[in-house]
């Protein structure tokens, strides 16, 4: 029980330093209130931060469940194994990433120095219905993250985990490296089809709003694809462990 008090209070202070670093980085009164938020969790280095906890919190609840076999005799096949699994990761990850989200708007409350002025500037929509639809990717995508995680460590171990989670960590240099070419006058890439999850996230990487959505949408039929393919690999698994 202490190990688990121990491991949440790591989280959280890994989480409030992330959204400090970020809510300073975009606050000394450049910024409103509401930009800062936005900006504060779909800035590259908050989307690495966080998978990176996410991806770790996943794997220390699938070793609990499979080093207890007594707990793991009460299952009648893996497919009760991979629902149990699945759920109770999703809790846990659901109440790191709200902490997260709240410890963001706290954050820019306090360095926003009384700018609360609503933007309209991303993709000239209401800023209400950006801020849904943002953080409702960045919920989608976690999701399907720990669940391709779960069927990743089951199928290939250790290896599988660090290769998957490697990849996660490559796609975040890769886009930051690609912010800065933007920067700099040189075309932008994302205005087509991205296989790179972080520009689904970030802001003003499409043309409009439809785009967007458009691309976003062939990206989450993709991932969820490649989900339903390792399900079925992990179902062939007689075995639990």
């Amino acid at each position: 029980m202490k190990t688990k008090e121990n491991k949440y209070k790591l989280y959280f202070l890994i989480l409030l330093l992330g959204s400090l670093t970020l809510g300073i980085s975009y606050g000394g009164g450049r910024n409103d209130f509401f930009t800062m938020i936005l900006c504060s969790y779909s800035y590259i280095g908050t989307i690495l931060i966080l998978i990176c906890l996410i991806l770790y919190n996943t794997i220390i609840i699938v070793k609990d469940i499979d080093n207890n076999y007594l707990f793991l005799c009460r299952f009648k096949n893996i497919k009760q194994y991979y629902k149990f699994t699945i759920t109770r990761c999703i809790k846990s990850n659901l109440l790191i990433l709200l902490i997260f989200l709240l410890l963001n708007i706290i954050v820019s409350f306090f360095f926003c120095y009384n700018n609360f002025k609503i933007p309209t500037n991303i993709y000239n929509q209401s800023f209400i219905l950006i801020f849904a639809y943002w953080t409702l990717k960045l919920v989608i995508i976690i999701l399907l993250f720990i669940i391709l995680s779960i069927f990743i460590y089951k199928i290939f171990n250790k290896f599988g985990i660090l290769i998957y989670s490697l990849t996660l960590i490559l796609c975040n240099i890769l886009s930051y490296y690609q912010k800065n070419i933007v920067t700099i006058g040189i075309n932008s890439l994302h205005n087509n089809f991205s296989i790179n999850f972080v520009n689904y996230l970030t802001i003003n990487n499409f043309a409009t709003l439809s785009n967007d959505i458009k691309y976003f949408l062939i990206y989450l039929m993709s991932l969820v694809l490649i989900i339903i393919v390792f399900y079925l690999i992990g179902n062939k698994k007689k075995d639990i462990n």
